[in-house]
């Protein structure tokens, strides 16, 4: 019985500091009421827990089909993010994550792909300075897809790189999965509460 009871607690304290993961989802919804080019909504640096390249922005469906002659959907609510120019680098700022996936959408015109279309898009993540992954699409300039990034590991960093340099894309509901683990007296009091129930247990058989 005393052997059972410590495998109990033991398998507990793995379980633990295995830590606990937790579905998120970041809809880029800021509250915003409208969005011109020539005045941009840069995305907060710090928004949903991660470090945003500064080329970040946001716009709202509205703006974004009035002025560009669209009839495009946003994944969840009036507004999405895209992109400025160049590789945007998305850094964590706590611990690494599991990266899910997010829905993409080339930058159309009258529902169509014209000069500043992104046609694709690639999402590569890393852990410290080793790549753990590669995702890539084609983009509709009309409608959305979901790229599942299925990179097999935690990052604490991702990139994402348009078909060329001066094309845009959007992107929308940006999905991963948050590791949390138990702070050193949390698990110390799990693992003496499982052993108080076990030796309730022992006494009443004995």
């Amino acid at each position: 019985m005393k052997r059972k009871l410590i495998g109990i607690c033991s398998t507990t304290l793995v379980l633990g500091f295995a830590g606990i993961s937790s579905a998120a989802t970041l809809d880029f919804e800021l509250g915003l009421t409208g969005s011109t080019i020539g005045d941009l909504n840069t995305l907060d640096a710090s928004y949903g827990g991660f470090t945003w390249d500064s080329n970040y922005y946001i716009v709202t469906q509205d703006y974004y089909n009035s002025l560009y002659g669209n009839s495009s959907t946003f994944v969840s609510g009036n507004e999405a993010a895209f992109n400025g120019y160049g590789v945007l680098t998305v850094t964590t700022t706590g611990s690494p994550v599991d990266l899910t996936g997010a829905w993409f959408q080339g930058w159309g015109y009258s529902n169509s792909a014209y000069s500043a279309t992104a046609t694709s898009v690639t999402v590569e993540g890393f852990l410290g300075a080793t790549s753990v992954g590669t995702a890539s699409m084609s983009l509709s300039p009309s409608s959305f897809s979901y790229l599942s990034f299925n990179f097999g590991s935690p990052v604490d960093k991702f990139t994402v790189t348009s078909s060329s340099s001066g094309n845009w894309w959007l992107m929308d509901d940006l999905s991963y999965n948050a590791n949390s683990v138990p702070e050193p007296s949390t698990l110390i009091l799990l693992g003496s509460g499982m052993a108080g129930l076990g030796l309730m247990r022992l006494r009443k058989r004995k």
